[in-house]
């Protein structure tokens, strides 16, 4: 016997809410106001003193402030690998240069 009709999920009111979630604990924290006189909230003020870090020369301050600023930079790689070939006269020699291309690890 079936446990589910078929069509119908197993699960009908979805995931139950967690209790506690660190990203949503950390945004409210942040959206807090730190100073009230300036109305600095706690983000606005970690921002400053990377800047202000990264001023005095902290390079990981830096590198924190140009992620957020231009995103991460992407690497493009080129690999190319070249395998031997089968020309169709010589199978031995084909396959003694296969064998010595996939012991080096380039396969």
């Amino acid at each position: 016997m079936r446990q589910f009709q078929p069509g119908q999920s197993g699960n009908i009111k979805g995931r139950p809410k967690r209790e506690f979630c660190i990203p949503e604990i950390l945004r409210d924290q942040g959206d807090r106001i730190l100073d009230p006189k300036t109305k600095q909230t706690f983000i606005e003020s970690m921002c400053l003193k990377a800047w202000e870090q990264a001023i005095k020369g902290d390079k990981d301050a830096r590198s924190w402030i140009t992620d957020r600023m231009e995103g991460k930079a992407t690497q493009f790689l080129n690999i190319e690998t070249i395998r031997p070939k089968f020309d169709g006269k010589n199978p031995m020699n084909f396959l003694y240069e296969y064998i010595k291309f996939t012991k080096n690890g380039d396969a």
